[in-house]
């Protein structure tokens, strides 16, 4: 993509093409422009053999918003659950409030009785660990 505008090229592709460009895209993930890094997560959110679960949750706790927004769309799309162990823990790592909203919707998505647990000790923190 060595475009003038590579924010262009990514929309192109991610609008024409929902196949095969997986591979394209990843370059602008490394461009220091925000908004191509933004629109490639959202392209990739959109490529239908897309499937590494692990790069979307990278950039999920991304400390700036736009970027953290674009993954955890793009991970919805993509159907992408990380399990609600996963989102819990992280959830309760993270201090910056826009990963704590994302975080929390994607466990709002997981199986309701898998994430059960977990919701409730957000609600109530006194509660034991879970036994395996």
């Amino acid at each position: 993509m060595g475009d003038e505008r590579p924010d262009y090229a990514v929309l192109g592709l991610s609008e024409y093409s929902h196949r095969g460009n997986a591979a394209a895209l990843l370059p602008g993930l490394e461009n220091p422009i925000k908004k191509v890094q933004k629109y490639t997560l959202l392209a990739l959110g959109r490529q239908e053999d897309f499937e590494d679960e692990e790069l979307l949750w990278k950039y999920l706790l991304d400390e700036r918003v736009d970027i953290s927004r674009a993954a955890c769309s793009s991970m919805q799309k993509r159907g992408f659950y990380p399990g609600a162990e996963k989102l819990y823990y992280a959830y309760c790592s993270s201090e910056e409030e826009h990963q704590k909203r994302y975080l929390l919707h994607l466990l709002l998505r997981e199986n309701s009785w898998n994430r059960l647990p977990w919701l409730l000790r957000l609600y109530n923190e006194d509660l034991p660990e879970q036994e395996k």
